[in-house]
Order: structure tokens, then C-alpha cells, then sequence
């Protein structure tokens, strides 16, 4: 999986094929980690520390990693192991499916953090003045609805009237952030490694040698095209966050350059992670 675009082939044809947990031979990625793709997948992954050789690695799907401790090696695990020849990302490896039993732990139920509102947006000058008349208004409202009672509220009562008029008037224009993270893949690369998936298969079925051996040199052109769009695909990709956070970084937004120049962001991964 070192190649460009490997890591987000392979999760396609995992999704394709339903699968929950994929292992991965030959993953020659450098160290040992965890990390995330841009559709929510986790990568386990294990190899060299310096040799983009051998090493292995398990894909497990967004759901499942949800529900992930820790494991163990467990006899008799494997269950209705199955080999699917269609599965295409140009490797000399078939995908072999399996039901795996696991052994499952009691986890105490964390509490979850709550969504974030898109604050961001304030720096519009459009948004932000939609967003002060939203709270004058319901603010003039709530004047008017005291004037018209002669009760005085305690100071709790006020306190949860204003940030409840401020968490309302927020989620109404502002809305909530967005923590998905932008697929860099276009979808004429997709549609070249769809193309690539149907030569495959025509390989697959063609009994004539003569005819296969065409369909094999059609199978190696198609993907270099692939190889090649998504080196576009990636550059270009890179080249957009790097001006986003040139842009940031006149507006004295340094939240956002700190982000994109974190370990975790698409721009500082190492070369052996450049596929998420």
C-alpha cells in the first residue's frame, strides 16, 4: 500500500464487499501506528522502521472501530474463509474474506463530547450581521416578554435565558462544524480505477490467451493513468491546503495553520501515510 492512492482503492473494494475488518500483506508502510482515513476507517499497522518492505496491517471499518480495545491471538477464530478474485487495486494478492469470532469486553460508556458550532463563519460580514440581528431580535423579544409580567427571575433563570438564546441564535445561522474530512481523490481518477476493475475482469473471464495477453497490456496502461491522476489528484490537494494556510496565516488565523501543519493533518504525513 505505499503506492499513491493505494490505501483508498483498497478501503473502496472493502466497502464493496462489506467488509468490517480487512488484514493487509506486503503493507510496506515504515513503523508501527494507528491511523485514520478520510471516511472514518482505522489502519492498525506494523512494519520496518526504515524499509518500505513487508509489513502488515488491519483496515477495520468506521462502525467497528467504534467497539475496538485491544486484541489477542484466539484459536479457532476463523470462520467461512472465502478467496474474491474481483477485487482490483493492481496487486498480485486476492482478497480473502472470513467471519472472525471475537471475544468481547464490558466497556464503561464514556461520555461523549458534544458537537461544535461553526464559529468560523463569524468572520463573514454577511453572517455576522445576519447573526447579531438574530440575537437583537430574540432579545427584544424576551424585553418584551418580561415588561408584560411582573415576576423578577433569580440570576440562574437569567444566566440559562441568555446562553439559550445564544445556542439557539447560533445553531440557527451558524450551524454545527463539519468533522469529515475532504476525500482528495477526483472522481475522474475513480472513474479511470473503475475502468481499470473492468479489465480486470474481462482478464478474468477471457479464455482465449491471445485475447487475454491483449487485455493485460489494456489492464498496465490503464493503470499508469490511474498511478498518474492521482499524483495530479494528491499535488493539487496539497497545494490547496498549503493555500488555505497561507491565507490563514495573513488573517492572524493561526488555530487553522497550526491544524493543516499538525501530525495528523494531510499535509504532514510521511510518505508512507500520503494515501489517506
Amino acid at each position: 500500500m505505499y503506492e499513491m492512492s493505494k490505501l483508498a482503492q483498497v478501503t473502496r473494494e472493502m466497502e464493496r464487499y462489506r467488509l468490517d475488518i480487512l488484514g493487509i500483506s506486503e503493507c510496506r508502510w515504515t513503523g508501527s501506528g494507528r491511523q485514520t482515513t478520510s471516511e472514518g476507517s482505522v489502519v492498525l499497522y506494523s512494519g520496518h522502521e526504515d524499509k518500505h518492505m513487508h509489513g502488515v496491517a488491519l483496515i477495520v471499518s468506521k462502525e467497528k472501530a467504534k467497539t475496538l480495545v485491544e486484541w489477542e491471538p484466539w484459536r479457532r477464530s476463523l470462520q467461512d474463509v472465502r478467496v474474491c478474485r474481483g477485487a482490483d487495486a493492481n496487486s498480485n494478492h486476492y482478497l480473502v474474506t472470513a467471519h472472525i469470532k471475537l471475544k468481547l469486553r464490558k466497556v464503561k460508556q464514556q461520555g461523549q463530547r458534544g458537537r461544535q458550532l461553526d464559529i468560523g463563519k463569524l468572520k463573514c460580514q454577511n453572517i455576522n450581521k445576519e447573526f447579531v440581528l438574530e440575537l437583537r431580535n430574540r432579545f427584544g423579544a424576551l424585553g418584551t416578554l418580561a415588561d408584560s409580567t411582573d415576576e423578577d427571575p433569580d440570576i440562574h433563570t437569567k444566566w440559562e435565558t441568555i446562553k439559550n438564546t445564544y445556542v439557539e441564535a447560533a445553531t440557527k445561522i451558524l450551524g454545527y462544524r463539519d468533522k469529515k474530512n475532504k476525500e482528495w481523490l477526483t472522481p475522474g481518477t475513480w472513474q479511470k480505477i473503475e475502468q481499470r476493475k473492468q479489465l480486470k475482469a474481462k482478464v478474468l473471464n477471457t479464455k482465449s490467451l491471445r485475447l487475454q495477453k491483449q487485455v493485460q497490456e489494456a489492464y498496465k496502461t490503464k493503470d499508469k493513468e490511474v498511478k498518474k491522476s492521482a499524483k495530479n489528484d494528491k499535488r493539487a490537494f496539497v497545494e490547496m491546503l498549503a493555500c488555505n494556510a497561507e491565507g490563514a496565516a495573513r488573517r492572524g488565523e493561526m488555530g487553522v495553520v497550526l491544524y493543516i501543519k499538525s501530525p495528523n493533518s494531510s499535509v504532514a504525513k510521511t510518505p508512507a501515510n500520503l494515501l489517506l
